[in-house]
């Protein structure tokens, strides 16, 4: 009996490949935003932990986070979407499934992008017209869609413009402090300049402290003078050194020994 097959299990094979032949692929739609990156990488993923329902993956230079609300029969994600955290953008991708309505669809994801980007705006230095316009976008998006009275309507676009002026006034203190920052590392830096040609300065002897500095040596090693080894501790060239012991001699502090 255990060789023989199961009554009823090729037709079962069968409605499986058809129930699964009958799911369709899903559209695949996205946008993006020019954004500088500028928090760490610990707290952007700080930030992200907050919320229960999405994964955060590292991925070289970018941060992916990634929401599946529903997977296929294979268990693969089927409507999701993916927000990729780049140094100089904010990409986002999403699915629209067969049925779905594209529009509020999207309206969908951009108040989701909103609620995320909320959360990282402190780490992201972005152009409040770009925000303005998916703003406008998703105002243009729920205008075309929704059937609700004027109340309802209203009240979802006043959440919205609240939650963007939130984010102007985030966005405004982020480059305020970005603009603090320039400022102290130009300060910094003008003082390291400064230091550096002082430093410069003093590193330098004059051509009589040389003489002196000549004569001791030639006395502390009796009459003998390493001229490599005397210009490298003094940071001259040999050439310089030689000029000295010349002009000693011209002068008569010295005398050449045949």
């Amino acid at each position: 009996m255990s060789g023989l097959p199961f009554p009823g299990k090729p037709q079962q094979k069968q409605d499986k490949k058809k129930v699964k032949d009958e799911v369709k692929e899903p559209l695949v739609e996205g946008f993006e935003i020019p954004g500088k990156r500028l928090g760490s990488s610990q707290d952007i993923l700080q930030s992200l932990s907050q919320v229960s329902y999405i994964q955060t993956i590292v991925d070289k230079e970018d941060y992916v986070i990634l929401n599946v609300e529903s997977r296929d029969l294979t268990n693969k994600p089927y409507l999701f979407s993916i927000i990729h955290l780049k140094p100089d953008t904010i990409q986002v991708l999403y699915t629209v499934t067969p049925g779905m309505s594209p529009r509020k669809r999207r309206v969908d994801i951009l108040r989701y992008f909103f609620t995320v980007l909320s959360m990282v705006s402190e780490y992201y230095e972005i152009r409040m017209a770009v925000v303005y316009q998916l703003f406008e976008d998703s105002i243009d998006k729920i205008s075309e869609y929704v059937t609700l009275d004027y109340e309802e309507m209203y009240a979802r676009y006043d959440s919205i413009k609240s939650e963007n002026e939130r984010l102007k006034s985030d966005i405004a203190k982020i480059s305020e402090t970005s603009r603090e920052i320039s400022k102290e590392n130009y300060d910094l830096k003008t003082k390291i300049d400064d230091l550096k040609i002082k430093l410069d300065r003093l590193s330098k002897h004059s051509d009589d402290s040389l003489k002196v500095r000549l004569m001791e040596w030639i006395n502390e090693h009796q009459g003998e003078i390493n001229v490599p080894e005397v210009a490298r501790m003094y940071s001259v060239p040999d050439a310089k050194i030689e000029e000295l012991l010349n002009e000693l001699m011209r002068e008569g502090y010295l005398k050449s020994i045949s």
